[in-house]
């Protein structure tokens, strides 16, 4: 990093993350490595942010600093970076703009106007749509400098995009769980689920699959989501995973999931602390980190959760968040909120849909024979190959075909 950013820093301190969280799912002891990745994630920084970080460390005890304790530094850093970013590029955006007073003419007519205003027959492809809802007059000059347009008069394109007055915002929770899974070679792993009643198939990633070993099976398989069209989203590998609960070891199924290079994104988008709900302390989590920010390895999909699901159903007390209670633990899904600003919104919609039929139906399409052979044209070496073998071809008493081969010469005669 050369220079403060926030999203840079987000990054960087999701990825470090990351890391440990899957040695550590690989029974990697990362305890005693808090100096090292310290080290090692300060040399990256960017000289401010390393400046703020030592004057903290100067001020509080001798002892050595934890992950944690710089973990929490940065979290904090980036907020108040995304905080005071915006603000930056209003006051950016007042710097001085010189305008060019044009003179705007139509090619057709001459007349001071746009070819898409012109009333006189020309191909419309020459310029873009006009719209008559319009009214502002492109034609005429600007001759403001260094003035800000009036409130009422500023009309622009709306964008999709969100920014935030208040400094408590939601975002939606999606169910997860962490399973084991089994391997090729007996072992089990580790791995975080995403629960998705949505979905009509389960999906695991690739380097999941390296990670247990797994089988694949070659399938050719589209997947579509929301609007029902086809997507160029495909998978090529199926493979079987014998998953099992961390809370009940007696419980363990068997699905099938398609392989991905990846599933979805990082879940959550951020990280949250519930508040409350003091019943949620008291039952036994299916991923005790669901307010961390991870990756997902698989997504059990609908099939895999009807048989996961038990009689229990908490709610806080706002109404917005529940508990399930599940064979792998409680799950815990809905809408949370948080106390940080946030400018950009990503939304997940966890629906999909194999479709295997449609690229059958292609295939045999692809390989069928023509079905109108009679329109179609034959050179006179093919037409007398077709007369000559419906002329001599037989059957003899054992059911068998007897088929004389066609000869250049033959048929020359």
């Amino acid at each position: 990093m050369t220079i403060e950013s926030s999203i840079t820093l987000k990054q960087l301190l999701d990825t470090t993350t990351d890391c440990l969280h899957e040695l550590s799912n690989l029974g990697v002891q990362v305890d005693a490595w808090d100096i090292i990745v310290i080290y090692l994630i300060g040399s990256k920084l960017d000289v401010e942010t390393r400046k703020q970080w030592e004057l903290q460390v100067s001020q509080s005890c001798d002892e050595l600093p934890s992950f944690k304790t710089f973990r929490d530094f940065l979290e904090k850093r980036f907020r108040a970076l995304e905080f005071l970013e915006p603000q930056s590029s209003k006051s950016s955006s007042s710097t001085k703009a010189l305008h060019v007073v044009s003179k705007i003419s139509c090619p057709l007519c001459s007349e001071e106007h746009l070819l898409c205003r012109c009333k006189r027959k020309h191909h419309t492809l020459l310029h873009k749509k006009f719209d008559p809802n319009t009214e502002a007059d492109s034609s005429a000059p600007v001759t403001s400098a260094n003035k800000e347009p009036p409130q009422n008069e500023s009309k622009a394109e709306p964008h999709i995009s969100t920014h935030f007055a208040k400094n408590v915002r939601s975002q939606v929770l999606l169910a997860t769980a962490v399973v084991k899974a089994r391997s090729r070679n007996g072992y089990s792993q580790v791995l975080r689920a995403l629960l998705d009643q949505g979905s009509q198939a389960s999906f695991i990633t690739e380097s999941a699959v390296q990670l247990l070993k797994l089988k694949k099976m070659a399938v050719k398989t589209t997947i579509s989501g929301l609007g029902g069209g086809h997507s160029d989203l495909t998978s090529k590998y199926m493979v079987q995973v014998n998953i099992q609960s961390l809370i009940d070891p007696n419980f363990n199924f068997q699905i099938k999931a398609y392989v991905l290079s990846r599933v979805t994104s990082i879940l959550p988008e951020r990280k949250f602390t519930l508040v409350d709900w003091p019943e949620l302390h008291s039952v036994e989590l299916a991923d005790p980190n669901f307010n961390k920010p991870s990756k997902i390895d698989i997504l059990l999909g609908s099939e895999a959760y009807t048989k996961i699901l038990k009689e229990g159903l908490i709610k806080d007390p706002r109404g917005k968040t529940m508990a399930q209670d599940t064979y792998l633990g409680w799950i815990v899904s809905g809408e949370v909120e948080d106390e940080w600003q946030s400018h950009h919104k990503l939304t997940i919609s966890m629906h999909a849909k194999v479709e295997t039929d449609q690229i059958l139906k292609r295939f045999w399409e692809l390989e069928a024979e023509p079905t109108n052979s009679e329109s179609s044209i034959l050179s006179p070496e093919e037409q007398a190959c077709e007369d000559y073998f419906a002329a001599t071809t037989r059957r003899d008493e054992n059911g068998r075909y007897i088929v004389k081969l066609p000869f250049r010469s033959k048929m020359d005669k």
